[in-house]
């Protein structure tokens, strides 16, 4: 009887009037506003935490309590005095010193669980335990050997004590009446087989459990084969077991649960002698992993013990040549077969297996086989003979991988000629997955025509996947057709694909197919023949790819006069998800005439390299995209349009195309593309929500006036949800009579474009705007202009730009300032700013005078909200802040990167050196001219106050004085050929207390020293008439280093 078990009927028993419990409602103190537990049998608190207990209760009727405390907590020394009838402890958490149930003898349960355990030599007082737990309990090294004397002991359980490394010798032996014994997850594995262990005291011997008679559950962990006696057995009685040999230190609880008998052996070297003495009978489920020296797992003498197995899994065992050795049948014993209930069997990273099954297979059953997984079985060359084939009748998964030279998945044994009664099936197979068995002639010989009828029959198939590389036919020979009701079918790498509609189109299986993908198959040209594609009628994803000889996909063929459901249900009116990637061939998608097709559920286009590809859509077919979301395109490079007509085909379209649930839009290096939609598709946009065109080099505008289009007149194109616009190569947003109102937009990318302040004259409402990139502008002057330049005069009441946080600026030639003073009082919340080759800057903020009539401007200063600041290749920048700085803060600045800025001379001036609490990361590279880090601007004279912590009066700049930067973690200093110092005139020491990395890196004239203080903090001193000693080499500290070079 387990503890639990005991507990509930324990708790049933009790009175209802003795019954008290309030579990689970977070008290964190004992219920005071119970005046008297006298009555009270039962007490339950579970699912609290409580930190206070009363020194003591009188509870003479108590019989079960039940507590979950705050860790750390003491049970006070005499709270259980008033409790002698106490029958059921059980304690989650706190601290417990045993001695305080020494009054406790008719205790007869105690569950210790994650608790603080002490003076365990006091248990034995409790002659009446029968169970004891102690889980979870840390503080345990050492089992006393007074837990022997419970001579009324059932259960012992020590699960999860880690630090549990003694059991007195001859301790379990003497429990005769135990009748479970769990220690194996993550506890003692110190067995000893000789009497004593590493440290020279007794140690319990594995040999103690044949003195259990009534031992009826066990989990232990054997951590090496040398802990198992020689003449060792477990005992008969084991109804349940996990044994875990070697070096796994759980078996999953899944597995416990689903297999009460189970075998792990992991990491050990194991020979025939270790195993057949850890094989127990009743055995259900056995792991192998990384096991040398054992060559067949299952001898076979050990085969009658197999009739409980269900579960083996087998991996990464270099030695091992065949699983399960037959043998003869026995006489009189052939209705009874073998290996009855094995329903999962794994094999995987097996070089030398040559057979699962060795000898003859009449008297084997795999009646229950469920999976059957096999992985990197290199000298493999069949599977199943005739007879296990026969009885695969449960069999629902079949997967094969990387096994080279697999021939046969069903074959006669050598030598063997079986005589099949009929011939095999798979009535219940849902899945097969092969993959690189280059091999393998075919999947299933002839044989498995059940009817001899030549048609293989699976029911209940639902998902194939074939990966084969071979000149044979992938399922079955030629002259034979399949009966599959497949809903997923994969085809990968096989040369002859030409021929599989065929062997797969009998009898109406393809109504069931939803799925189907074409991986690397060269021959296939047009794997949706017109024929086919009526079949279709449920199918509703497609992928292709890598296929070199493919030219269309669809094949449309002419509408089918005389069926009035194809016209309730045109052709593919199911297809969600369309996928096609590296078809070098491809010309067209849907190769015909669409006025009967149908795109009604299509979600989502995917087109990848698709090089002879010059459009997508014809008129019709766009008519019939409501749900589409999401529209890719990427390296189409002949791709001329979206939605053109066919070439010969005029079509009389009654509406407007309509694209009401499109979000995205992604369209990249398609260099010939000139349009995208034309305008009349604008106003079903209202759901767009991303648009990216890149590297579309040809192309005009986005949006165009097609022949026939309404929306000619002066017009403002709406997009109510687009969050992120990114543009490269366009002129025009649209035609130029047309504006784009974006009023959710947060991220606008430009890269590219010659004619920007059209662009932007085209795009209004930026209310929202978080993140601005421009690229690759060349003839830019300023980012602002056609955005915000005409409303400088009221910037500070403007919405445009109080929301933006991050810009970015690459590669624009003529920008010199691209932060101008009026402006830089809008971007109160700008965060990061990331600045690049730009050729012609000489100053990134200009600062201007403070607005002295602005209180406002007094409580937030510039740049206070500045947390990242990244400048690199600007080879005319001489200053990063032009102006006073002291109405500056760079309060939020956290990472600085400076490099291959030739003309700037120094960094901050002292007043913003004195508003870094947050800087972390400061790296500077590459800047020849960079003299000092801190230096005043020439003509300002700054006041600047006091360190936090000093008496706050303002002194001059001269006085020498610290700086600290506190939360400084990495600096770099590399390649300044003239730095000589931290500051000029006016600080000469610096200290960063959380420094965590310096490196200093060719700095030949600098006069700074490094050195550690007591507290272990880094220092700077900068020495004014030398150069420091090392300067120029390269020097590299950590906190947990000290100096390398």
């Amino acid at each position: 009887m387990t503890w639990f078990v005991m507990l509930r009927i324990r708790i049933a028993s009790s009175k209802e009037y003795g019954f008290m419990a309030k579990a689970g409602i977070g008290l964190k103190e004992w219920p005071m506003s119970i005046k008297s537990f006298e009555a009270c049998t039962t007490i339950s608190l579970m699912g609290n935490k409580l930190s206070e207990l009363p020194e003591g209760l009188e509870c003479p009727q108590l019989k079960v309590l039940l507590l979950e405390l705050d860790d750390g907590m003491n049970v006070p020394e005499r709270f259980f005095e008033g409790m002698k009838e106490i029958e059921v402890l059980s304690l989650v958490g706190g601290c417990l010193s045993l001695q305080s149930l020494e009054l406790s003898t008719k205790l007869q349960s105690l569950v210790l669980m994650a608790c603080g355990c002490k003076d365990l030599i006091w248990l034995r007082k409790l002659q009446r335990l029968k169970i004891l737990v102690f889980k979870w309990c840390s503080s345990i090294e050492e089992l006393p050997d007074e837990i022997g004397e419970l001579k009324e002991l059932r259960l012992l359980d020590v699960t999860g004590c880690q630090r549990l490394s003694r059991i007195p010798v001859n301790l379990i032996g003497r429990l005769k009446k135990l009748e479970e014994l769990l220690i194996g997850h993550r506890s003692f594995d110190g067995w000893d087989d000789v009497g004593c262990d590493s440290t020279g005291g007794m140690n319990a011997r594995l040999t103690e459990l044949n003195s259990l008679s009534q031992l009826a559950v066990l989990s232990l962990r054997i951590p090496k084969v040398e802990c198992i006696p020689r003449d060792f057995v477990f005992p008969d009685s084991l109804r349940k077991y996990h044994i875990i040999l070697g070096n796994a230190n759980a078996y999953p609880r899944m597995f416990r649960d689903r297999y009460p008998t189970s075998l792990i052996l992991v990491g050990t070297s194991l020979n025939a002698k270790t195993f057949e003495q850890l094989f127990l009978h009743k055995l259900e489920s056995v792991e192998v992993r990384d096991c040398g020296d054992v060559f067949t797992l299952f001898p076979a003498r050990l085969r009658q013990g197999l009739k409980n197995l269900r579960r083996v899994e087998i991996e990464d065992c270099k030695s091992l040549e065949e699983v399960f050795e037959l043998g003869e049948a026995d006489d009189g014993s052939s209705e009874e077969k073998e290996l009855p209930l094995l329903s999962s069997l794994t094999l995987s990273e097996l070089p030398e297996l040559k057979c699962i099954w060795k000898g003859p297979t009449g008297h084997v059953s795999l009646q229950s086989l469920i999976n059957l997984e096999l992985y990197s079985l290199d000298k493999l060359t069949f599977i199943f003979t005739p007879f296990l084939a026969q009885s695969l009748s449960k069999l629902e998964s079949l997967d094969i991988r990387d096994c080279g030279e697999l021939k046969n998945i069903i074959r006669e044994e050598d030598g063997e000629r079986e005589i099949i009664p009929e011939s095999p099936c798979f009535p219940q197979l849902k899945k097969i997955n092969i993959s690189l068995c280059d091999k393998l002639q075919y999947v299933f010989p002839v044989s498995l025509s059940h009817n001899r009828d030549g048609i293989i029959k699976f029911p209940q198939l639902r998902r194939l996947s074939l990966e084969l590389r071979s000149n044979y036919s992938f399922l079955g020979p030629r002259n034979f057709d399949a009966q599959l009701p497949l809903q997923r079918l994969t085809i990968k790498g096989h040369e002859e694909v030409g021929n599989w509609l065929a062997q797969l189109q009998q009898n109406g299986f393809l109504q069931r197919l939803e799925y189907v993908k074409v991986d690397d198959c060269g021959d296939v040209r047009a794997p949706f023949p017109a024929k086919l594609l009526r079949a279709l009628k449920n199918l509703k994803s497609v992928e292709i790819e890598d296929c070199k000889s493919l030219e269309e996909v669809f094949e449309l063929g002419e509408p089918y006069e005389g069926s009035s459901e194809e016209k309730e249900l045109p052709l593919p009116s199911s297809l969600t998800w369309l996928q096609l990637y590296q078809l070098p061939e491809l010309k067209c998608i849907w190769k015909g005439p669409t006025s009967h097709v149908s795109l009604q559920s299509l979600a989502y286009l995917y087109l990848n390299s698709l090089d002879k590809l010059t459009f997508i859509f014809t008129p019709s077919l766009v008519q019939s995209l409501p749900q589409l979301e999401s529209l890719h395109i990427n390296k189409c490079g002949e791709l001329k349009h979206i939605i053109r007509e066919e070439d010969g085909e005029r079509e009389i379209i009654p509406e407007p195309p309509c694209f009401p649930k499109l979000k995205t839009i992604s369209i990249k290096e398609c260099g010939k593309l000139e349009y995208v939609f034309p305008v009349s598709v604008s106003p079903s946009l209202l759901n767009l929500e991303e648009m990216q065109i890149f590297e579309a080099h040809n192309l005009k505008q986005i949006f165009y006036s097609g022949e026939g289009d309404a929306l000619t007149r002066d017009a403002i194109i709406k997009f109510p949800k687009l969050r992120r616009l990114s543009l490269s190569n366009c002129s025009f947003f649209a035609t130029k009579n047309f504006a784009a109102q974006l009023p959710s937009l947060q991220i606008l990318e430009i890269d590219g474009h010659k004619e920007l302040g059209n662009l932007f004259a085209q795009l209004q409402g930026f209310t929202n705007l978080k993140e601005l990139r421009l690229k690759s502008l060349p003839d830019m002057s300023c980012i602002w202009k056609g955005l915000v330049l005409s409303k400088l005069t009221t910037l500070e009441q403007n919405d445009f730009l109080q929301r933006l946080e991050y810009v970015e600026v690459d590669d624009c030639g003529d920008v010199r300032t691209p932060f101008p003073a009026k402006l830089l009082r809008a971007l109160k919340n700008l965060k990061s700013v990331e600045i690049e080759d730009c050729k012609s800057l000489e100053e990134v903020f200009e600062l201007g005078e403070p607005d002295e009539g602005s209180s406002e401007e007094k409580e937030l200063p510039l740049l206070s909200s500045l947390t990242e600041l990244q400048l690199s290749c600007l080879p005319e920048l001489k200053c990063i802040w032009k102006g006073p700085s002291r109405h500056v803060s760079l309060q939020s600045l956290n990472r600085l990167n400076l490099e291959s800025l030739n003309k700037l001379t120094f960094i901050f001036t002292p007043y913003l050196a004195r508003s870094l609490p947050k800087l972390e990361s400061l790296r500077i590279s590459d800047c020849g001219e960079l003299k000092h880090i801190i230096r005043e601007e020439d003509g300002e004279r700054e006041i600047i106050p006091e360190s936090p912590g000093q008496d706050g009066q303002a002194s001059p700049i001269n006085v020498e004085k610290e700086i600290v930067l506190p939360n400084l973690k990495e600096l770099s200093l590399k390649q300044l050929s003239s730095i000589v110092r931290f500051s000029f005139g006016w600080c000469d020491y610096f200290l960063f207390p959380r420094l965590e990395k310096l490196k200093v890196h060719q700095c030949p004239k600098l006069t700074t020293k490094f050195a550690t203080t007591p507290d272990g903090s880094m220092s700077a001193q900068s020495e004014v008439s030398e150069v420091a000693e090392d300067s120029s080499i390269n020097r590299e500290w950590t906190r947990d280093n000290g100096w390398e070079e």
